[in-house]
């Protein structure tokens, strides 16, 4: 009776082992349009993830929600995934936004990543006799991945700001100088393009001078 029960067991183990399966790790939640990397933001979701073997970022947000950057984006060391909403990251006047990854960057299907750059600030007006002060620079803005796999009617999409407009110099003197566009820089080993998904770049026009 023993042996027979022990026969038993082993074969109820091997029959119903193959449906059992490790359960799936939940998504990391952005609830915040936050720009730092604060629990519910999409630098504490990006931590997150790099604290494990990879995993997905939930946009949970209303449809097109911007982020504008106060410190530069969390680097990805593992693979991840944005899913839901889709939503637009931005920075600062001047400064680069960037997305990093040292790993595989996926969009699942039905989702838009906006990455873009602000406008440059614009240029100093001058007194009389004196020229207006040049813009500034827009920053740039990128995706460097090892590889991205792109979902059904995803859109990558990057957009360089424009650069910020001269001052108009006072009577009797000149305007300053328009200042430089932002570049759209795209690094990507290996790109798998799902059913009518985009990657588009759009770099921006240089500011104009001032008068």
């Amino acid at each position: 009776m023993k042996i027979t029960t022990l026969y038993l067991n082993a074969f109820l183990l091997l029959v119903f082992l193959p449906f059992f399966s490790p359960a799936q790790a939940q998504p990391v939640t952005i609830t915040t349009t936050a720009g730092d990397n604060t629990l519910g933001s999409l630098g504490g979701a990006i931590t997150t993830i790099n604290g494990s073997s990879g995993g997905s970022v939930s946009f949970s947000l209303p449809v097109n929600t911007t982020i504008t950057l106060t410190q530069p984006l969390t680097a990805a060391s593992q693979s991840l995934t944005l899913i839901g909403n889709s939503f637009k990251v931005t920075n600062a006047p001047g400064n680069n936004t960037m997305f990093q990854s040292s790993g595989d960057l996926s969009l699942g299907s039905g989702i838009t990543f906006y990455l873009m750059t602000a406008f440059g600030s614009f240029g100093s007006n001058g007194g009389p006799g004196v020229d207006g002060t040049p813009g500034f620079s827009a920053g740039n803005v990128g995706v460097t991945a090892l590889s991205s796999t792109m979902g059904v009617n995803s859109v990558l999409s990057l957009t360089g700001g424009q650069g910020g407009t001269g001052g108009d110099g006072g009577a009797g003197a000149n305007g300053g100088a328009g200042a430089s566009a932002g570049d759209v820089g795209v690094t990507i080993g290996t790109l798998t393009l799902g059913n009518a998904s985009q990657l588009t770049g759009v770099g921006g026009l240089g500011g104009l001078g001032g008068g």
